[in-house]
């Protein structure tokens, strides 16, 4: 899920992995540009309080209830992630945030 306030037509995803002493073999080269690729042409889960639309959409534009209350663009989307990846949104102007997803061999969720 993601929570921007004041959106801008900016703010993208990206997803890149997180490789041994920074050398990333083809799979987790191929699973960084699949991942960033759907993150950006997909839409949201059906099950987005704010609707579905496109991912890039509920980035952009301020969630709907969320107009003169919190200005805040809000979104929800499910993606199965093989690799560890630090994945960042990104809106210009000095505002980002990154978070990783550690993948291990237990299968937590």
């Amino acid at each position: 899920t993601w929570d921007i306030q004041w959106p801008v037509n900016a703010c993208t995803f990206t997803a890149e992995s997180v490789c041994t002493n920074g050398i990333c073999n083809a799979t987790q080269l191929s699973s960084e540009a699949a991942l960033t690729t759907k993150l950006r042409t997909e839409s949201t889960d059906t099950s987005d309080p704010s609707g579905v639309r496109t991912i890039n959409s509920s980035m952009r534009t301020i969630a709907p209830g969320h107009i003169d209350t919190d200005w805040k663009a809000l979104g929800r989307k499910t993606v199965n992630i093989a690799n560890t990846m630090d994945i960042t949104i990104d809106c210009g102007s000095s505002r980002s945030a990154t978070t990783r997803v550690q993948v291990t061999s237990s299968n937590e969720q």
